[in-house]
């Protein structure tokens, strides 16, 4: 057993049997905002549990005293344990013990030999996702404990359930303007509650970049994938790769992660001085370039990222010039269907964009979303994510 404590950190749990591994991810993931709790033994670690709650487990799959699925459903049987998330370790990919576990309550697992990003990534996520889910537990019971204060307590709590969902899922499109550079306009509505459409961006140096994508599947699950995307996408700009590149950069950080979706997407890439635009598609559709109330797409193609082990991207250019603007949508878009069953389509989007092309940016895109709902009776089908990028 192995202890390392500090006050005001957060305990992190770490059950493995090799003592080179507890001391490894320390390492990894620092000891100045976390407080360790390193065990080889499964007595001693359960017995630990008991007294002690922590924050987050990292649990070894495979141990000789008994397996980690076992220790798992000793660790639901400790009431001062529940809802702590449970992070497998695991040397290999056995499908079936990772499906068992995830069966079991696990939220996520990591491969051995670690790769400190990915480790990094995953146990920052669900620290924060936990920590927010105990803020959110911690006025549910002030609201229980006042009942003169409960309609703005509910409130409180109802607009911090918002925000703790966007924030964990990084889902909140932010409208950005660099005066007499560029704009970003967006609209976002999801399907469900929460979505996994993407948008991102990050400014640099003498470029921005763009991430606009699509996560397979609707909700909470699409949703914290949906987080971490934005994490490898920041790590991806910071690299100053290419479009392509960073697409690969990307695709290699979340192959290992996740396991249940794929991600359709743009990298998209502008230099406000020189006009030079760079993008790479990656499963994505075709995007457009309203010029002098002229639409053309911007011509591309590229494989889904995390679908297969050696997906291929391709790096685009182009220059673009004041008062041109891209627009990017999903899928959900143009895959609404009206009360006959009948699918909006590309072409009847086309003439949606000509039908508004003269609407100012500021309404431009509210002004599309309202005619392709009215088509499908206001009612989609699936997330709706759109985004116009105006050059000043």
């Amino acid at each position: 057993m192995d202890f390392q404590k500090t006050e005001n950190k957060r305990k992190i749990f770490i059950l493995d049997d090799e003592s080179l591994n507890i001391q490894l991810l320390k390492k990894i993931l620092g000891i100045n905002s976390n407080e360790f709790f390193g065990f080889t033994s499964c007595n001693t670690a359960l017995s630990f549990l008991e007294k002690e709650e922590v924050d987050l487990i990292l649990l070894d799959l495979v141990m000789p005293e008994e397996s980690g699925l076992e220790v798992l459903k000793k660790i639901h049987t400790i009431p001062i344990q529940n809802g702590i998330p449970v992070i497998f370790i695991s040397a290999n990919r056995d499908v079936e013990n990772i499906s068992e576990s995830f069966r079991l309550g696990a939220v996520d697992y990591i491969n051995k030999p670690f790769q400190a990003g990915e480790v990094v990534a995953r146990v920052e996520n669900h620290l924060k996702i936990h920590k927010l889910e105990k803020e959110r537990l911690l006025h549910i019971q002030e609201i229980e404990a006042s009942n003169k204060k409960i309609k703005s307590l509910l409130d409180k709590v109802k607009f911090e359930i918002d925000l703790a969902a966007k924030t964990q899922k990084f889902l909140l499109p932010v409208d950005f303007e660099l005066e007499g550079k560029f704009s970003l306009k967006s609209y976002y509505l999801p399907y469900a509650q929460v979505g996994g459409d993407s948008i991102f961006y990050k400014i640099q140096k003498d470029h921005i970049d763009i991430f606009f994508g699509d996560i397979s599947g609707h909700g909470l699950s699409a949703a914290l994938m949906s987080g971490m995307v934005l994490l490898c996408f920041k790590m991806a700009s910071d690299q100053n790769l290419s479009p392509d590149q960073s697409l690969y950069y990307m695709h290699n950080l979340l192959s290992p992660i996740i396991k249940s979706h794929h991600l359709s997407g743009i990298f998209f890439r502008f230099y406000p001085d020189t006009m030079e635009i760079e993008y790479s598609y990656a499963g994505h559709h075709e995007i457009f370039c309203i010029s002098n109330e002229k639409i053309r797409t911007l011509s591309g193609s590229g494989t889904f990222l995390i679908l297969m082990e050696e997906p291929i991207f391709t790096n685009y250019k182009g220059k673009l010039k004041q008062g041109d603007r891209i627009l990017f949508y999903s899928d959900g878009v143009i895959e609404n269907f009206n009360e006959a069953d009948e699918i909006l389509g590309m072409d009847n989007f086309l003439n949606i964009i000509k039908f508004n092309i003269r609407v100012p940016d500021n309404i431009f895109l509210n002004k599309v979303i309202e005619d392709v709902l009215h088509f499908s009776s206001n009612t989609p089908n699936d997330d709706m994510t759109m985004l116009l990028f105006s050059i000043k």
